[in-house]
């Protein structure tokens, strides 16, 4: 996986396309960065976070293309409604991460698993951003460009 992308603190999704001509998905993500100011935020009602910091889009923001060649499933999901799943081994070296032992991959073996035999083992990777949370299961590492 290319260092750039790995070293970031935290990335914001920018878009998702994929392409049933090229099968090829595309994930845009923009690094964000943390204010160093701090706020008060009023969380609920009567409930307020105080010395809290934002993360923000800058223009020094890089942005980086992450392709998946022949995706066999992939989702996008809220971060706010993520659950964790304790079954999960987690390659943790950075923003893009190498999943094994999911609940999500176990469910696409179970029901899309044919294609191993023709595309080889699945891997999962997963791409946590501020706002959202993408599982990609493919066969194949991510090319990962920096478009600015």
């Amino acid at each position: 996986m290319k260092p750039e992308i790995q070293n970031i603190y935290t990335l914001f999704l920018d878009t998702i396309s994929y392409s049933s001509k090229t099968r090829l998905l595309t994930v845009n993500v923009i690094e964000g960065f943390v204010s160093s100011e701090t706020e008060s935020i009023e969380i609920s009602e009567g409930n307020v976070m105080d010395n809290v910091r934002s993360i923000d889009i800058l223009d020094k923001s890089r942005k980086f293309k992450v392709e998946f060649d022949s995706p066999i499933a992939w989702q996008n999901v809220d971060e706010s409604f993520t659950a964790f799943d304790k079954a999960e081994i987690i390659n943790n070296k950075g923003v893009i991460q190498e999943i094994k032992n999911s609940e999500y991959l176990k469910y696409v073996r179970e029901n899309h698993g044919w294609f191993e035999p023709h595309q080889g083992t699945a891997i999962q990777y997963r791409i946590w951003t501020e706002n959202d949370v993408v599982d990609i299961v493919t066969t194949e590492e991510p090319q990962i460009v920096q478009v600015k």
